[in-house]
């Protein structure tokens, strides 16, 4: 259910901004994804730093999760970050982009969608 909420924030956001502030695909995309992590407190962009720094920093297993628990961000993780975030930005826009002028993305597009 939590994810249901996450989506709809996140897929609202991009409606909001692409039609009602008429704001390009990507830069609606990247308000949308900054809510979605403003929303889950970035946790999920933690884990991920966090895996990628413990699996390419480590070589045994007491190094990875040394490494993982370390609150510093590293090399591997901040790689593994800014490509994360540049997919998803460059996906949601893509999906933004052929909404055929109806409101924006599936879930949050329906808020603002006139009945056919």
């Amino acid at each position: 259910l939590l994810g249901i909420l996450i989506g709809l924030i996140a897929s609202t956001t991009y409606t909001l901004t692409s039609t009602i502030l008429s704001l390009p695909p990507p830069i609606a995309a990247a308000i949308s994804t900054a809510a979605s992590c403003w929303f889950t407190l970035c946790l999920h962009e933690d884990g991920l730093s966090d895996a990628a720094d413990g699996i390419g920093g480590g070589w045994t297993r007491k190094q990875m999760l040394t490494i993982m628990t370390d609150t510093r961000l590293g090399t591997y993780g901040s790689a593994a970050l800014c490509l994360f975030l540049v997919t998803k930005i460059s996906l949601v826009a893509a999906l933004g982009e052929d909404d055929g002028g109806g409101g924006g993305m599936a879930g949050g597009g329906f808020l603002l969608r006139p009945p056919p």
